[in-house]
């Protein structure tokens, strides 16, 4: 076939661009000429794609090696881009800024174990950081520092109380001795204070300390005739009844029966040396002595933050608190889990749609292919003439 270029001539109908009646040309172009073109234009695509390609892969790489560097432990003195930290409005307080951590942790636990103690019988508003700082300052009997005293005071003697209906159910159970912690009152000839002062510092004998603890234990039973625990408690008796409390501590257990073997298991082997009574005993003998000649309200505020933190130690020891905190220790681990599960499936559907994303662009690209290889066929034309009919 041959191919010449032909003049159209141009009327007033024909095309508006050229009004002056002039003829315009059209360049017919050979096959040959126009898959060249054809092969030239997918080169320059393929070479743009390609260079996009490069281009992103480099992106990635710099931003990973970006990441890795990121991500390396380094001096906090080394970085160049820190800020300064902002500035926080320091706390107001009437007490020293070293016993505010003190009023923080009891103001926690009674948030946390609140619904497990029935706080809202005796705090209806809760514990409130406020009022417990005016309590500790003022010497009043009327404050939220003698009402967590009491409270405090009265949880201890009630878990006391369970500990041993278990003791005694578990005895009954397995069958071996059981005798409840007692004491030969004609023992108590002395105040609980000056018997375990002279048991502390005699140290040949192991066996004081103990009779000094079971003294002030069983002191109310030999002078009152009552157990300490069913004393009542008010702004009078409290003091004497935390004193002889803190005294008694290590004065239940005795080695010549089988008392204690449940709460030994129940409370984690637990032993004396774990009681946080026994501890502060050991540590601050001079807070007993000032029970013994003073009010527990005329203390100063570090004294009284000393009293309500170890009471709550104690609480803290039992066998129902400890399953408290085991529980939530496990329950925290799990959420953990299924937090680490529900992320690996969440990666596995995202990569599923990706998968299946992919699979539909390959099908659509098939299709695209058969259409045009069909759409060839039913032309009888040279194919590289398709764009020009």
């Amino acid at each position: 076939k041959q191919w010449y270029q032909r003049r159209v001539p141009i009327t007033a109908g024909g095309d508006a661009s050229n009004v002056d009646g002039e003829t315009k040309e059209k360049t017919w172009i050979s096959p040959e000429e126009r898959r060249r073109q054809v092969e030239e234009e997918k080169a320059r695509k393929r070479k743009e794609r390609q260079e996009e390609r490069d281009n992103q892969k480099k992106l990635q790489t710099a931003e990973q090696l970006f990441q890795k560097e990121w991500m390396k432990p380094r001096e906090d003195l080394s970085l160049t881009d820190s800020k300064e930290l902002p500035l926080i409005p320091p706390v107001e307080t009437s007490l020293p800024v070293s016993l505010f951590g003190e009023v923080i942790q009891i103001s926690e636990f009674f948030h946390l174990f609140g619904d497990h103690v029935d706080l809202e019988e005796e705090f209806p508003n809760g514990v409130q950081i406020g009022v417990l700082e005016k309590s500790l300052i003022n010497n009043k009997q009327e404050g939220m520092f003698g009402d967590l005293v009491n409270f405090l005071l009265k949880l201890c003697f009630a878990l006391l109380e369970e500990e041993d209906e278990e003791e005694e159910k578990l005895a009954q159970r397995y069958n071996f001795a059981y005798s409840a912690p007692s004491l030969d009152l004609s023992q108590v000839t002395m105040l609980p204070s000056v018997t375990w002062h002279t048991a502390v510092e005699t140290k040949e004998d192991d066996t004081l300390p103990w009779m000094g603890a079971a003294q002030a234990l069983y002191f109310t039973d030999y002078y009152l005739g009552t157990p300490l625990h069913k004393i009542q408690l008010d702004s009078y008796t409290v003091t004497e009844v935390l004193r002889l409390h803190l005294l008694g501590a290590g004065g239940r257990v005795n080695g010549a029966n089988y008392y204690g073997r449940g709460r030994v298991n129940h409370r984690g082997m637990f032993s004396d040396h774990d009681d946080p009574c026994i501890e502060i005993r050991n540590r601050d003998p001079s807070l007993l002595r000032m029970l013994t000649i003073s009010n527990v309200f005329d203390l100063p505020p570090a004294s009284k933050l000393t009293i309500l933190s170890t009471l709550i130690n104690e609480v803290l020891t039992f066998a129902q608190f400890r399953e408290i905190i085991e529980e939530a220790v496990d329950g925290s681990r799990d959420a953990k889990k299924e937090w680490k599960s529900f992320g690996s499936e969440i990666q596995k559907k995202e990569k599923e749609e990706a998968a299946t994303r992919y699979r539909e662009w390959i099908a659509s690209r098939i299709k695209i292919k058969e259409d045009k290889k069909k759409k060839e066929k039913s032309t009888d034309c040279d194919p590289a003439l398709i764009p020009l009919l």
